[in-house]
This record gives C-alpha cells, structure tokens and sequence, in this order.
C-alpha cells in the first residue's frame, strides 16, 4: 500500500488537513522513538 491515502471531504481547507496530517505524524514520529515501535505490553 504505497499509495497516499486521501480524504476528499478535507480537500476544501488545504491549509487545516496539512496541519492535521503533521499533528498525526509529530504523533506517530514520538510514539516511534519513546515506544521501539513495537507494541507495549501493557
């Protein structure tokens, strides 16, 4: 699945879905580096 999954009922406010797409991957970025990436056992 390398193809970029798109959501057409944001592509009206541009500039807010760029803004939602950094927040997920700043999100994804911490949990990568605090968490291995792996699951936690908890």
């Amino acid at each position: 699945m390398a193809e970029r999954m798109t959501f057409p009922m944001y592509a009206i406010h541009r500039q807010q879905t760029q803004a939602l797409w950094q927040a997920v991957q700043s999100l994804l970025d911490e949990r990568g580096r605090d968490g291995g990436g792996g699951p936690s056992g908890g």
